[in-house]
């Protein structure tokens, strides 16, 4: 149990979060549009910044100085992460997915076609995925759900209870993306197996984000580098086939799980 001072239950963090992300999203939902099209475009973007607003607002108003200058270092200070936390943040998740890919093929899968070769081709789109993947999720939500929410669950809640409550709470967040035309959500279904997979994964990379964090001086710059990775490589292989998903889920789960287990400790660095 660690022993910082309890913080309050993030309660209006959540509300926020929520407010913002949902009453964009929603509307984006009821404009019929796909998420290339207006007004649905900048709803669909905007809304994505519900959880670092919030913080970022909740910070501005309800907090002190140093407070604030902790969260800004904690979010840019590169030497906060150790050089092995570095190597699992950049090569455990495409790592997984070419095990996942190589794997499939044992099964007897493929021929698969990959995003990727497109980009070479065309630099300006590679870029673009590039930028995207560090601002659509990484910045747009790592300074809330990591930076702001997570250290007033864990004042509460051990580590674990309190990353998988956070994911919970995350996949939660994501809901409405299922009624947006364009997003890969609308592509799977609210209950299809790959949504369900979604929730899965959320979890997994939920638990993993939390012990980057953790382990390295509550570090949000690793979350936003591991959910940087995750987006970057998923938008370099999209769309994944179902039985592809499974496996590198698998995987993922099990490289999280020798990670917890290696490190052991609950105590908060």
């Amino acid at each position: 149990m660690n022993t910082r001072q309890k913080l309050p239950f993030p309660w209006l963090f959540l509300a926020l979060t929520f407010a913002i992300s949902w009453a964009l999203w929603i509307a984006a939902a009821l404009s019929g549009k796909s998420t290339a099209e207006l007004p649905t475009a900048p709803l669909y973007l905007l809304g994505g910044f519900g959880p670092s607003i919030a913080a970022i607002l909740l910070l501005s108003l309800r907090s002190d100085p140093q407070t604030r200058r902790d969260f800004w270092r904690r979010v840019i200070d590169f030497s906060r992460i150790r050089p092995l936390w570095y190597l699992l943040i950049f090569l455990m998740i495409p790592l997984v997915t070419v095990a996942a890919y190589g794997f499939d093929i044992l099964l007897g899968g493929g021929p698969y076609s990959f995003p990727i070769a497109a980009m070479l081709a065309q630099p300006a789109v590679l870029i673009g995925t590039l930028i995207l993947s560090i601002v659509a999720g990484p910045l747009s939500e790592e300074l809330g759900w990591r930076g702001y929410a997570l250290d007033r669950l864990q004042t509460r809640l051990a580590p674990l209870p309190a990353a998988l409550l956070l994911g919970l709470l995350w996949w939660a967040w994501h809901l409405p993306l299922f009624f947006i035309r364009g997003t890969s959500h609308n592509t799977w279904g609210l209950f299809s197996p790959l949504s369900l997979l979604f929730l899965l994964n959320v979890l997994t990379l939920s638990v993993f984000i939390s012990w980057a964090y953790n382990h390295n001086r509550l570090s949000t710059l690793a979350a936003i580098l591991i959910h940087f990775v995750f987006n970057f490589i998923f938008g370099l292989v999209f769309p994944v086939p179902f039985r592809v998903e499974l496996i590198r889920f698998i995987f993922l789960s099990l490289s999280v799980a020798a990670i917890v287990l290696a490190t052991r400790s609950t105590k908060l660095e």
